[in-house]
């Protein structure tokens, strides 16, 4: 799913996590390992869902949720 923000509220949700826009565009990838969260441009908080832990990810990086086992 490629979603795109222009400074509103919007977020998505995988099995293993949400993530929410901060003016920003991003893709979120189910996979068999987890949720990947790849990011184009801006900035989204990126909250597992096991373990209720968010994370920033920024321009160019990804975050891979796994599933809690």
């Amino acid at each position: 799913l490629w979603v795109t923000d222009n400074h509103g509220h919007f977020s998505t949700r995988g099995n293993n996590s949400v993530a929410t826009a901060r003016g920003t565009r991003w893709q979120t990838i189910e996979r068999c390992d987890g949720t990947l969260t790849v990011v184009t441009r801006g900035t989204v908080a990126v909250r597992r869902i096991a373990g209720h832990r968010t994370t920033i990810v920024t321009a160019g990086h990804r975050y891979l949720a796994k599933p809690r086992h």
